[in-house]
């Protein structure tokens, strides 16, 4: 039989003497359950090491409770338990098992076209089947558009020739990928060769 606990009140509203008790009676029944379901899954499998996902393990009472409860040797919470968190096991789902690809989101938005580092697609620029791959399956465009490389500011002139003009005060153009620069001529044999003239330092491209 249910228990009539009233209308609904706005979150600011002191909750009566009634609704404080079941709303403490389920939250003991949760904790028990819980602790009931994961030991049993404990001594199932033999594992001790507890994976937790989904809006029920945003509850750190519960989450306390297991913890103390079980003898486990170690217990992870995804941060973003409830419904926020489905991207990541979509994420990880693409990357297992369809696309392989990772994207990367880092910081702000850029104002235009150019990602900057803050939105990029991480792939072995070492490899020429990842640019035919970016341009047919992913980016979907011409395959004569290069893709900026992405290096450590201290190695800019290990890999290009740059000078004080290209890449001088922070916001040059080159910060904003703005200004094209050839590899220079040692590295351009660990770069796959995008054009049919290999003598040419701007047909090579990470």
């Amino acid at each position: 039989m249910g228990v009539d606990i009233g209308p609904g009140w706005p979150s600011c509203r002191i909750p009566t003497a009634l609704q404080k008790e079941v709303a403490w009676v389920i939250q003991a029944e949760l904790e028990a359950a819980l602790v009931r379901l994961i030991g049993q899954a404990v001594a199932d499998s033999g594992i001790r090491n507890v994976c937790m996902a989904g809006g029920v393990a945003l509850n750190c009472v519960a989450n306390a409770r297991v913890l103390r409860d079980l003898d486990l040797t170690g217990l992870y919470i995804q941060p973003a338990a409830s419904d926020v968190g489905q991207c990541l096991g979509n994420a990880l789902w693409a990357f297992n098992g369809v696309g392989r690809i990772l994207g990367w989101f880092s910081g702000g938005s850029e104002f235009g076209p150019r990602a900057l580092g803050h939105r990029s697609i991480l792939g072995d620029p070492r490899q020429r089947s990842t640019k035919l791959r970016l341009d047919a399956e992913i980016k979907r465009r011409e395959p004569f558009r290069p893709y900026a490389p992405s290096v450590p500011v201290g190695a800019v002139s290990e890999w290009f020739q740059v000078g004080e003009r290209e890449y001088g005060e922070p916001g040059s153009p080159l910060d904003f990928m703005l200004l094209a620069v050839k590899v220079r001529a040692e590295k351009r044999a660990l770069l796959p060769r995008t054009r049919s003239r290999p003598s040419s330092p701007w047909g090579w491209t990470i």
